[in-house]
């Protein structure tokens, strides 16, 4: 977002929906793993959910990276 804003690059509404997707996704991530402490049979739920979070997170920035890169060309 820093270089986005260097730039005076504007996320399209697409982004913004794939950046919530993304911001729910870790929040549901951190709920599973707080629940996860209080009841022990949700330890492989709270795995799971971190495992998904973590490659969400990381094609989100695999993606948001690129664009930014494309419209700098």
């Amino acid at each position: 977002m820093m270089v986005m804003d260097r730039y005076r690059l504007q996320p399209d509404k697409w982004d913004n929906r794939i950046i919530r997707c993304n911001n729910c996704i870790q929040l549901a991530s951190c709920i599973c793993s707080l629940l996860s402490i209080c009841i022990s049979e949700l330890g492989d739920l709270a795995d799971i959910m971190n495992c998904i979070a973590q490659c969400t997170y990381a094609t989100t920035q695999g993606c948001m990276t690129a664009q930014v890169n494309v419209e700098l060309r």
